[in-house]
């Protein structure tokens, strides 16, 4: 585990899988030196192989909260971890890539995934025991634990609808809308409240009566919206959640937007601006502190919002910014602090976030280890491995090219840097002339003869010595250094000829000899 705290906002936030970005195309050369670094030597798993071999689309926690299970590519697989055992449990190749997928019981032996190619498939200890194919395309699906139906949302108008205990489909719910982004069950810890709320393209939240499986309203979030922020276009519904224990929702947009709701009203009870104009993936709920607080999450970052205050504009609490990758969703780990973070990269994010809840059980050695890391404060800014250069220093260095790349970061008015990167293009830029070296090693012997002759030490009078032993073995010590004095000189002086004659320049012997070549031929 290689931490790196940052502070951001008003909380702390540890990376606890923190990766640098290494330039290069990543072939297995580089590879192997980077394993060699010593940041990659340090580093420590806090769950063994907690990784994907290309990337990981969607995490989940069970819900007795001893595994998580994991889908992502390539191959298309899915993943268990336990966590009391902190390592992967065992994997499992699919058939197809997993667009979304739930966890029926309260452990990893039963899993319902939904698959790209329109199936819906049903595993029990990693088995496939049925598939079923939908009308069309999925992007979603959602268990409702108390009634044992599943619902698929995708591209057409309607939810479709599977009876658990038939393991049949059941009547179509007719949205009147687009296509079905997300959907949210309003039950997970109400019973009482029998509600489903979809997500559209077209902007409208639809809740559904599960009693009925029919639309008894809906909201018009995209036009709210619209009007809020002074849009061009009404942008679409991504995502939707509800608060466990309020009668509050949240409802993110296409457009990188943030709708409160309470459920006995149409207007809004706040709207949030994301930052980052990119649709909203996943939105979670957390009370921590007597403050209530809106996680929702981007391709880019993902967000802390304090929405408690009954403002209209709420607050940012804190937030998760990686570098380098891109944020496919999130899940908290039950009733602490740690937030997993699948990425289009190979390693799951870890984060570690004190403000909202304690650090889990599998793993109370965390403590110890974040207490001793703020000991020698190991706190690391952003840049702190960096270097500033303007757009000038760029060109002069010929590093002009890859302005735009993710190897600069725009600050200011000029960029930063790794700085290796800047340190290898300036050996290039402004490599030592052999006159230079030269001069380098005179001031060296300089500043030695500056010093003096090296001391002779101390020599002890051994058992059974006299003093002229004694006075004896003194000037055999000073013989010898002075004669290691002289040798130093003379290397330091032969190098500095070779340096000369490397500089452009032959002595007498190597001339000759070549002007007996010449008239040779």
């Amino acid at each position: 585990m290689q931490v790196r705290k940052q502070e951001y906002g008003s909380a702390t936030v540890y990376d606890l899988a923190a990766k640098r970005v290494v330039p290069g195309d990543g072939n297995a050369l580089q590879l192997r030196k980077q394993k060699k670094t010593y940041d990659m030597m340090s580093r420590i798993e806090i769950i063994q192989d907690f990784n994907f071999p290309v990337a990981c689309q969607k995490i989940k926690t069970s819900v007795d909260g001893n595994y998580l299970v994991g889908a992502g590519v390539y191959k298309p697989q899915l993943r268990y971890y336990d966590l009391y055992n902190m390592s992967l449990k065992h994997s499992q190749i699919t058939d197809y890539q997993t667009v979304d997928f739930e966890l029926v019981q309260d452990d990893w032996r039963k899993v319902i995934t939904l698959y790209r190619d329109r199936y819906v498939d049903f595993h029990v200890n990693t088995q496939s025991k049925l598939r079923l194919r939908t009308p069309r395309e999925g992007r979603c699906i959602k268990l409702n634990r108390h009634a044992a139906n599943l619902y698929v949302g995708g591209t057409s108008s309607s939810l479709y609808g599977i009876d658990l205990a038939r393991g049949s489909f059941s009547a179509e719910i007719d949205l009147d809308s687009a296509g079905v982004n997300q959907i949210a069950v309003g039950t997970e810890n109400t019973p009482a409240m029998p509600l489903l709320t979809a997500a559209a393209d077209d902007g409208l939240l639809s809740c559904i009566d599960t009693r009925i499986n029919k639309v008894v309203t809906q909201l018009e979030v995209g036009a709210d919206a619209t009007t809020a922020f002074n849009l061009k276009t009404i942008p679409g519904c991504t995502s939707v959640a509800h608060h466990p224990t309020k009668n509050i929702m949240a409802v993110g947009t296409a457009s990188g937007h943030l709708m409160l709701y309470d459920l006995r009203r149409r207007a809004p009870l706040a709207t949030i601006d994301h930052k980052s104009s990119a649709p909203i993936h996943t939105i979670a709920f957390r009370e921590s502190s007597g403050r209530t607080l809106c996680i929702a999450g981007d391709r880019h970052a993902v967000r802390l919002w304090n929405v408690g205050e009954q403002t209209a504009v709420p607050k940012l609490h804190t937030a998760i910014v990686p570098s380098g990758t891109t944020i496919n969703s999130f899940e908290i780990y039950r009733d602490t602090g740690m937030i997993f973070t699948p990425m289009d990269r190979e390693d799951i994010g870890v984060y570690y976030i004190p403000d909202l809840g304690r650090v889990p059980d599998w793993c109370t050695s965390l403590d110890s280890t974040l207490a001793d890391f703020d000991r020698v404060d190991g706190r690391e800014t952003i840049y702190s491995n960096h270097t500033f250069v303007t757009r000038e220093n760029l060109e002069k260095l010929g590093l002009s090219g890859i302005i735009g790349s993710e190897y600069l970061k725009p600050a200011m008015h000029g960029f930063f840097v790794e700085t290796k990167v800047y340190k290898a293009a300036l050996s290039v830029a402004h490599p030592l002339t052999a006159e230079s070296r030269a001069q380098a090693a005179k001031e060296r012997r300089e500043k030695g003869r500056e010093r003096g002759p090296i001391a002779a030490p101390e020599v002890r009078k051994k058992k059974g010595e006299t003093d002229e032993d004694v006075a004896a073995r003194t000037d055999r010590m000073r013989e010898l250094l002075a004669e290691f004095d002289d040798e130093e000189e003379e290397m330091e002086e032969t190098a500095a000829g070779g340096i000369r004659r490397g500089a452009g320049g032959l002595d007498e012997e190597e001339e000759e000899y070549e002007s007996d070549e010449e008239e040779e031929m």
